[in-house]
């Protein structure tokens, strides 16, 4: 039986890459949101946006935004519900102390899409738009295909700059 979405807070089957932003009000300012993260990243990232699921450990399948990746991990964006269904206890995440998931997404590859099974660990957790939140994910394991897939798409995207 395949896993329930029961949290499907964004419809990607417009081919949509981005989130839309909601509405905000005039009296909001930028300086209400934390700054994503301390950028630590080892490697290049190529920014992605695509449609990508986490498999919770019940089994629930929360739709994400794979934002952006290179080879040792990736940023997911997502609504606060959503968020919260992946991370509940919706606190920022100090030295990588978070939670461990699961994610499967699709890159582009010559012969069509590749797809990727990752499990990893949560390294940040922050609130950036008033209903987007931003995780940070460092890959532990990933699919064999998977490894593959990631090498070409960073490697494509780095040697296009």
């Amino acid at each position: 039986m395949p896993p329930s979405s029961r949290y499907n807070y964004g419809d990607f089957s417009n081919g949509s890459r981005a989130f839309p932003m909601p509405a905000s009000d005039p009296s909001e300012t930028q300086t209400q949101f934390r700054p994503v993260h301390k950028d630590r990243r080892a490697l290049p990232r190529v920014t992605l946006g695509c449609p990508g699921k986490v498999i919770l450990p019940d089994g629930d399948v929360v739709n994400v935004m794979i934002h952006d990746l290179s080879r040792d991990g990736l940023q997911i964006r997502c609504g606060k519900k959503a968020a919260l269904a992946i991370h509940p206890k919706g606190t920022a995440i100090k030295d990588g102390a978070g939670p461990e998931v699961q994610v499967l997404f699709y890159v582009p590859v010559n012969s069509g899409k590749g797809r990727v099974k990752a499990k990893g660990k949560l390294m940040y957790f922050a609130l950036i738009a008033p209903e987007i939140v931003a995780m940070g994910l460092k890959f532990k394991s990933i699919s064999s295909g998977g490894v593959e897939h990631l090498r070409s798409v960073v490697k494509a995207a780095l040697e296009g700059c």
